[in-house]
């Protein structure tokens, strides 16, 4: 298994514009998400502020996706009151990660879609991708 800074390196290849703090409990990458994806013809844009948290055990634990910005609606159901992006399932990221913890592929395969998906369900009152059940049967 790699370690976290490997994985922080290959972060700041591919995103120089991320500020990397290191804190006791993990590292803080922060900066500007620039939206500006297509899905079926339809294309999303915006800017958003994220900060994203690699615990120290990472990928044993998963990454926190928090918005800084504001831009996200307050009662998005997909975003929590603190903040927190909610993803995808607890379950589905852990599997995921499990088989790729490259933290570039975890951005562009779950925030950059998340993004996505707010932005379209803001435009047109649905989900791009339709939507799981919330709680114990998601």
């Amino acid at each position: 298994m790699m370690s976290v800074e490997y994985y922080l390196r290959h972060i700041h290849e591919q995103y120089p514009h991320l500020e990397i703090c290191k804190g006791q409990t993990g590292y803080i990458l922060q900066g500007n998400f620039v939206l500006n994806h297509d899905f079926n013809g339809i294309r999303m844009t915006g800017n958003f502020k994220l900060m994203i948290f690699i615990p120290n055990n990472y990928p044993v634990e998963l990454p926190i996706v928090k918005e800084l910005s504001n831009c996200i609606n307050q009662n998005y159901p997909h975003r929590y009151t603190n903040g927190q992006l909610c993803l995808a399932s607890n379950i589905e990221l852990k599997l995921y990660i499990s088989q790729n913890a490259d933290i570039c592929l975890f951005i562009e395969n779950y925030i950059f879609p998340y993004l996505y998906t707010y932005k379209y369900y803001e435009n047109y009152g649905v989900y791009p991708f339709g939507e799981r059940s919330h709680g114990r049967y998601g």
